[in-house]
């Protein structure tokens, strides 16, 4: 519990995938970015069953705010995190974040009338995300689910695969972007838009109805 004013954690030495949180709940944390934990520095801590939950950062990352670093995100909740520009629930830049079995539950992302990103945001990164649940999420932009700017494209990553998204109204947009971006995303659902399970591969830049 970070009483609204601490985060819960700051990886920034390199850890490895074998440095675990396990099971907790990762509440009512704040900061410039990433209100309940921070990863950077090439760390790549595993988060397994965690809850992300109330969490605020006055900028960027709600919950987590990561920079050249590669965190794994498995069977976490994030819910009810606040950005105020972007990632209500995640921020990732650069390096290669994968997040599996996760849900993403009314997560904003506000503040500003260009704020996006209402469950994730990254720009500049290989992230995966598979059969992750996206509902209610909130952003100023059409891309209430993920938003997935411009970035370099790693030799690694595939075509980029951009989900469906839903505003509040529950309509159905896919993520609109300028440029395509190496966003992996796989048997990933959006609830309260109509979209089913299934891996969305149309370019952006086009809409649903």
């Amino acid at each position: 519990d970070g009483g609204g004013s601490n985060r819960g954690f700051i990886f920034q030495s390199a850890e490895t995938n074998a440095t675990r949180v396990e099971g907790l709940t990762i509440r009512f944390g704040h900061g410039a970015s990433g209100g309940a934990a921070v990863c950077t520095n090439g760390s790549a801590p595993t988060f397994d069953r965690c809850v992300f939950s109330q969490n605020n950062a006055a900028s960027d990352g709600g919950a987590v705010y990561s920079v050249a670093a590669s965190p794994t995100f498995f069977q976490c909740t994030f819910v009810d995190n606040i950005a105020g520009r972007a990632g209500g629930g995640l921020w990732l830049l650069s390096g290669e974040a994968i997040v599996t079995g996760c849900t993403f539950v009314e997560n904003r992302a506000e503040g500003q009338p260009l704020s996006t990103g209402g469950g994730i945001y990254t720009a500049g990164s290989a992230p995966t995300v598979t059969d992750c649940t996206f509902q209610a999420n909130r952003a100023g932009l059409p891309a209430k689910a993920i938003q997935a700017q411009p970035g370099h494209r790693p030799p690694q990553s595939t075509e980029p695969y951009i989900p469906a998204s839903s505003n509040s109204a529950g309509q159905r947009r896919l993520v609109t972007e300028l440029a395509p971006a190496p966003v992996n995303v796989m048997a990933t659902s959006q609830k309260g838009g109509g979209a089913g399970r299934g891996t969305e591969t149309k370019p952006p830049n086009q809409d649903e109805g």
